[in-house]
């Protein structure tokens, strides 16, 4: 179990490239979760307009429970809207820069200074860290933030469900009164089609119309962090529709 030691910088890359990638895995996943509030918003959606009409366009029901029940709904139907919103909007999501920078541009500059082979490659990997760390500590942020948006869009939009339940049950109260009614003209309707053979009927069509952290490297075993050249990960404006396109380039480099 040598290999796992704090002293190793090889092991201290291997679990900072760990972490991004669960911090991003999970980043992904909170959003990927969205559909399931989509699923909850289009039951809502196939009677909110009826309701409404009911409640503020006729005259055929006045109940202080119907009422009641559609501002608890409307407060946290928009209580989730509002958070689902949230959860929507690009945040900073970071990437690793091409492993280029490491092997080419900062290696000069480390052998320039000096430094023999042994230092530059530990002093390379410190810069690599370095890097890594910005990237852990920005998708942990992001992750943590989509993930606490995502659990409040849900839960609003499942606790409207029960004030959304009470509106439908004085909904389709309506809507059976209306049907008794109708029966009751077609029965008129019939006798006078009975007492006049030759009358021509005409019919009409209705229809019915949704943190770029910067911080200083981490002191590390054997390395002094005021000659570490500090390394920041590319900060990607995102959000999930744009994920699976990206590449996290380097963290399949290191041996």
């Amino acid at each position: 179990m040598d290999k796992i030691s704090f002293y190793d910088l090889n092991y201290i890359i291997t679990i900072n490239e760990k972490r991004l990638e669960e911090f991003t895995n999970a980043y992904q996943k909170n959003q990927d979760k969205f559909t399931n509030i989509l699923i909850i918003y289009s039951a809502v959606a196939v009677f909110i307009v009826p309701i409404i009409q009911s409640l503020f366009f006729t005259n055929e029901i006045r109940n202080w429970l119907y009422y009641t029940s559609f501002f608890i709904f409307s407060t946290i139907f928009l209580y989730s809207l509002w958070f689902l919103i949230k959860l929507l909007i690009p945040v900073n999501v970071a990437y690793l820069i091409e492993p280029k920078t490491f092997y080419e541009k900062l290696r000069l500059e480390y052998e320039a200074e000096g430094k023999d082979k042994i230092e530059t490659d530990n002093y390379l990997k410190a810069s690599y860290i370095n890097e890594l760390e910005k990237a852990v500590a920005t998708n942990n942020i992001a992750f943590k933030k989509k993930g606490l948006f995502y659990f409040r869009a849900l839960t609003g939009a499942l606790i409207c469900l029960l004030p959304y339940l009470v509106c439908l049950a004085f909904h389709f109260s309506i809507k059976n009164d209306n049907i008794q009614k109708v029966e009751i003209v077609n029965v008129g309707k019939s006798i006078n089609f009975d007492e006049n053979n030759s009358m021509s009927k005409d019919t009409t069509n209705n229809s019915t119309s949704t943190s770029n952290t910067t911080s200083t490297t981490t002191r590390l075993p054997g390395i002094n962090a005021n000659e570490v050249k500090p390394v920041n990960p590319q900060m990607v404006k995102e959000n999930f529709h744009e994920r699976s396109t990206k590449v996290d380039s380097g963290t399949r480099e290191k041996k």
